[in-house]
């Protein structure tokens, strides 16, 4: 079983380094794209520094990890880090939401529509408030 952490506690740990190669990359400027110029970075990096690659990740309820090392399979992006991973944290995985999922607000916010109408909600409800999440 994987021990989940915050994002804050990630920032403390191990000190993700800006993108040089795109000043308004997500995460205070630390993400790493999954294409182009910034993947030819992450992969050269990961080349001789495997131990300061973490990638980011889409959960089961569109929620998102970073995961120690370099993962293809569901990546959103990548960050490299100035300390490197700790071996003993190899199965620590950091939450990157502060509260709640999104799919954890996206069933919320259906639960609560249920009570506040005091009925099921309809196949088209659901599906406008699916969408709306997905777009999030």
């Amino acid at each position: 079983m994987k021990k989940c952490l915050t994002y804050d506690d990630f920032l403390l740990k191990y000190h993700p380094v800006k993108n040089h190669l795109y000043e308004d990359a997500a995460y205070d400027g630390c993400m790493f794209e999954t294409y182009g110029e910034q993947l030819e970075y992450v992969l050269s990096t990961h080349q001789h520094s495997p131990q300061n690659i973490w990638t980011l990740v889409e959960g089961e309820n569109n929620d998102m990890w970073l995961s120690p090392g370099y993962h293809y399979i569901d990546r959103l992006g990548y960050m490299i880090t100035k300390e490197p991973i700790d071996r003993n944290e190899l199965d620590i995985e950091y939450c990157m939401e502060d509260y709640h999922t999104t799919g954890e607000a996206r069933n919320y916010t259906m639960g609560f529509m249920e009570s506040f109408l005091d009925r099921e909600l309809t196949q088209e409800e659901i599906d406008a408030v699916n969408d709306y999440y997905s777009e999030l």
